[in-house]
């Protein structure tokens, strides 16, 4: 698919959907990660945050 997909309100141009590489293309801007994004909310930098490690134990597959 080439482009963008517009999307119309009652017959009118209203919203473009897009691939998100040719997004970042045109907005100027790179892929950022999840921490990039939660580092930059307002008010968090004195939020101490350390969630417990998850203890997992992973079964055999009975296929009987």
């Amino acid at each position: 698919m080439d482009g963008p997909v517009f999307i119309t309100d009652r017959g009118r141009p209203a919203f473009a959907l897009l691939k998100i590489d040719d997004y970042y293309r045109i907005a100027g801007q790179s892929e950022r990660s999840l921490l990039d994004v939660m580092d930059g909310i307002p008010g968090g930098e004195g939020i101490d945050f350390e969630p417990p490690r998850l203890q997992l134990q992973i079964q055999d597959a009975s296929f009987d």
